[in-house]
């Protein structure tokens, strides 16, 4: 969870420009135990943002458990945050389309294929 003020009101800002395009939803919750989607849900999402503490493995878990329990569209994209020091992520089912660096975080691009 995002405790800087100034990021927070970044995120605010970007979702409430996404929630121009259509239905936005927000889950603030541990994605490595989500479990099942509930069908009451709505669809799949088509884009997740993952900021896993570093250097923990958890954003893997964490793609692995949103593919498994039907959180993802096919062809999702999934935008992942990690230390720069870290290795590429490596996921079956998850593409690399693009990574880009900022400072000591690492930003990967992922297109979801399942």
């Amino acid at each position: 969870m995002e405790t800087d003020e100034r990021a927070r009101g970044t995120l605010r800002e970007n979702i409430e420009a996404f929630s121009l395009f259509g239905q936005t939803r927000v889950h603030r919750r541990d994605a490595t135990g989500l479990g099942a989607k509930p069908a009451a849900d709505g669809p799949a999402f088509n884009i997740a943002f993952l900021d896993p503490p570093y250097a923990k493995g958890l954003g893997e878990k964490a793609l692995r458990c949103l593919a498994d329990g039907g959180w993802l569209a096919p062809d999702a994209i999934i935008v992942f945050e990690r230390g720069v020091s870290e290795p590429d992520v490596q996921a079956d089912g998850f593409e690399g389309l693009d990574v880009r660096d900022y400072g000591a975080a690492r930003v990967h691009f992922l297109v979801h294929r399942p």
